[in-house]
């Protein structure tokens, strides 16, 4: 379905070649889009509530993943990334990934376009602001909780 809606969006703004290229294994996918053959690449990513910092800093670190070294190279992104270094997100670093979202968005080189969230509902309704809501796979437990063989 998505290379039937990117083909569609692509045709809509008047691209010729509208035919998708289809790939057997992700790592040729990651090699078309890091070679600059193909203008799309799907992956996801997400960032771990305790450390964006360090998150941040390791999606950006040049050549640590191929698909993002285009992101990496670019000095407005690298200049928006290196306060964010080393960083802890409650040591007042809001204004320095202000920064780096509006240099993402003002680049155009990378767009979100879904978010995956979870719903909870709650019967008989309770106060909520108490409760931790915000979580992310995988969940912390899982990175360190200790794998035991049956």
């Amino acid at each position: 379905m998505f290379d039937t809606l990117i083909s569609g969006t692509l045709a809509t703004l008047g691209n010729k070649s509208t035919v998708p290229v289809r790939v057997s294994h992700r790592q040729e996918a990651i090699d078309l889009f890091s070679s600059g053959n193909s203008p799309f690449f799907r992956f996801g990513s997400g960032f771990w509530a305790q450390d964006p910092a360090g998150d941040i800093s390791m999606m950006l670190t040049p050549g640590l993943h191929k698909q993002l070294r285009y992101l990496a190279r670019d000095a407005k992104i690298r200049a928006a990334v290196e306060p964010i270094r080393g960083g802890d997100a409650s040591s007042g670093m809001a204004d320095a990934f202000q920064r780096l979202n509006f240099a993402l968005i003002d680049s155009g080189l990378i767009a979100v376009v879904r978010h995956f969230g979870f719903v909870y509902g709650f019967n008989p309704p309770v106060e909520s602001a108490r409760l931790p809501l915000a979580m992310q796979l995988p969940y912390p437990w899982q990175l360190f909780t200790p794998y035991v063989q049956p």
